[in-house]
């Protein structure tokens, strides 16, 4: 059966990155931005800088959804 949820793929498409990757990426860099003044369109470009082989057009979507969850667990902290 397909699994639509994204966080059980083991990568991000053919030589995309992990989970474990995509993760680290995202909160590497919402540690070093200001959030106050970074976009969601600049954090998508920022992982697509880190991950070249990252198929955006494909995750973007996948990938908002994580962003916002992280952004949710560092508030919650």
């Amino acid at each position: 059966m397909f699994q639509s949820n994204i966080k059980e793929e083991r990568n991000w498409g053919d030589g995309g990155p992990s989970n474990a990757e995509v993760e680290t990426a995202i909160s590497e860099i919402l540690r070093s931005v200001d959030l106050v003044h970074c976009t969601m369109k600049q954090m998508c470009d920022r992982i697509g800088e880190k991950f070249p082989n990252l198929d955006m057009v494909t995750y973007k979507g996948a990938l908002k959804e994580r962003v916002k969850v992280a952004l949710e667990k560092m508030e919650d902290s």
